[in-house]
C-alpha cells in the first residue's frame, strides 16, 4: 500500500510504525509539525531506514502559540491547509492521522477523500471534552454550550473516517454515543519504541552534568499542560528534601510550576525538554519516574509517557486516576505506585515508602521493562495497523470522485482554507 502517515507531535512510537511498515515494502510518508516545543521523536532519518520510507515537516514557518485563542485557531487553520495540500498531492492509498486539532483532522479527511484514499482516525484523546474542560473552568456555567461546535466537528470528523484507531477501551463508549459503528473501532493501546528507551545506568553523562549522580532523584519527563496538577510537584520537593525533584518539562504547567517554585526550594530542578537522542539518559537518572492527570481529565486522555517510563525500566510513582488505562496498567505490570490526583498527602507518603526501599525499586522497574518488552513487540503491533489500514483502503474506482466536502474547499487549491 501507499500509506500516509501523519502526527503533528512526532512522536517516537509513532515513527517506530511508520518504519515497521515502510519495512513491509509499503511506500510510507510520514508527515509531523515544525515550531513544536513538545517531547517527540528523533525525526532525522536513520541510515537503515527502508527507501520506502520519506520523513517530511508539515511547515507553517511560526511556531504554535501556546495559548488558546483565535490566533492559536488561526495557525490551527494555517496548519490543516498545509496538511491538506500535502495529503491531496501524494495520493495515498490510506491516511492515517493523529489529530493535532479539529480543523487540521477534518482538512486532512477532506484532501484523503478527495484523492481516494482511505482515511483513519488514531483517536489519541477527545478534543472536544478537553476544550470543554478548559472552558468549564473560566466559565463554569457556559463550558459545555461554548464547547458544543467542537463536539459537533469531532463527532463529524469521526464518522466520515473510514475507521478509527482507539487506543483504550474506555473510548469505546463515548464513539457509541456518537453512533458510531462498534465494528468500525480497533482498539490498539500506544506503546514505546524499545529499541529507542533500552535501561541505562542512573550514574550517565546526562546525569553527571546535572549534579544527579549523588542523591535520590525523583524526575517528571514530558509535557505539563493544563491537565497537570504542579502542585503536586511541589509537594514532593517539600516533602522530600533530602531526594531531588527533578522536572524536565514544556507547556502552561511547567511555566506555572517556575513561577510557584520561586528560589525557595534547593532540591527542584526545572529543565527545558531535552534533545531525543538524551531522553534515555534523563529517564535513568531517576530513582523514581513521576506521572500526574487531573480528575477530570481521566476520560479523555490516557498520558503515554507511562509508557516511555515503563520501557526505560524505572518504577513509577503516578497520581492518575486509577480508572485510567495508565494507572491500570502501572499495577499490572507491578511497575511501581499509583494515587488518586487530589491526595497530595498520599502523593508525598508513596513517594517517601518508595524510595526507602530498594529493593522494591529494583523488583518494580525490572517489572516494568519485563511487561514492555512484552506488550510492546513492534511486529504485532503493525499487524494489528495493517489489518485497519487494509480495510480502510479505498477502491481504486472511487479515485478522482467528487468528495463529500461538507462545503469545504478543495484542498489542491493552493489558496484553500481548510
Amino acid at each position: 500500500m501507499r500509506i500516509l502517515v501523519h502526527d503533528y507531535a512526532g512522536h517516537a512510537f509513532t515513527l517506530q510504525l511508520a518504519r515497521s511498515l515502510a519495512a513491509r515494502d509499503h511506500e510510507v510518508l510520514y508527515l509531523h509539525g515544525g515550531g513544536l516545543r513538545a517531547p517527540r521523536g528523533n525525526m532525522q532519518g536513520r541510515p537503515s531506514d527502508p527507501t520506502s520510507l520519506r520523513i517530511a515537516t508539515v511547515e507553517i514557518h511560526e511556531r504554535l502559540l501556546s495559548r488558546a485563542g483565535p490566533g492559536r485557531l488561526m495557525q490551527e487553520r494555517r496548519y490543516g491547509s498545509a496538511l491538506a495540500r500535502q495529503v491531496y498531492q501524494y495520493r495515498a492509498d490510506v491516511v492515517l492521522s493523529v489529530p493535532s486539532s479539529l480543523d487540521a483532522q477534518r482538512a486532512a479527511l477532506v484532501a484523503a477523500t478527495g484523492s481516494g484514499a482511505g482515511f483513519v482516525y488514531w483517536l489519541q484523546d477527545f478534543y472536544s471534552q478537553a476544550v470543554e474542560r478548559l472552558l468549564g473552568r473560566h466559565v463554569p456555567a457556559a463550558g459545555r454550550l461554548l464547547a458544543a461546535p467542537f463536539a459537533r466537528l469531532e463527532r463529524d470528523t469521526l464518522r466520515r473516517s473510514d475507521a478509527v484507531i482507539a487506543i483504550t477501551d474506555d473510548f469505546v463508549a463515548p464513539l457509541r454515543s456518537w453512533a458510531i459503528s462498534r465494528d468500525a473501532v480497533a482498539v490498539i493501546p500506544n506503546w514505546a519504541p524499545l529499541e529507542d528507551l533500552r535501561p541505562l545506568a542512573k550514574v550517565n553523562a546526562w546525569s553527571k552534568e546535572h549534579g544527579l549522580t549523588d542523591r535520590q532523584n525523583l524526575v517528571y519527563s514530558g509535557t505539563l499542560g493544563r491537565k497537570h496538577d504542579p502542585g503536586l510537584l511541589l509537594g514532593l520537593a517539600d516533602g522530600l528534601p533530602d531526594a531531588s525533584v527533578v522536572v524536565v518539562a514544556e507547556g502552561a504547567g511547567a511555566r506555572k510550576l517556575g513561577k510557584a517554585a520561586g528560589t525557595r526550594r534547593n532540591n527542584l530542578t526545572l529543565l527545558p525538554i531535552q534533545p531525543a537522542p538524551r531522553l534515555p539518559e534523563v529517564l535513568a537518572s531517576a530513582d523514581v519516574l513521576v506521572a500526574i492527570l487531573d480528575e477530570d481529565a481521566n476520560v479523555f486522555s490516557v498520558p503515554s509517557k507511562v509508557l516511555t517510563y515503563l520501557a526505560a525500566g524505572r518504577p513509577i510513582l503516578a497520581a492518575i486516576p486509577r480508572a485510567n488505562l495508565a494507572a491500570r496498567t502501572i499495577n499490572r505490570a507491578g511497575a511501581g505506585r499509583t494515587v488518586e490526583p487530589g491526595d497530595h498527602e498520599e502523593f508525598v507518603e508513596a513517594a517517601t515508602e518508595m524510595l526507602a526501599n530498594p529493593n522494591s525499586l529494583a523488583a518494580a522497574g525490572a517489572a516494568a521493562r519485563a511487561y514492555a518488552e512484552e506488550a510492546f513487540e513492534i511486529g504485532a503491533i503493525t499487524d494489528a495497523f495493517e489489518v485497519v489500514l487494509r480495510d480502510a483502503r479505498r477502491m481504486p474506482a472511487s479515485i478522482g470522485s467528487a468528495p463529500d466536502t461538507g462545503g469545504a474547499p478543495d484542498p489542491a487549491q493552493p489558496e484553500a482554507k481548510a
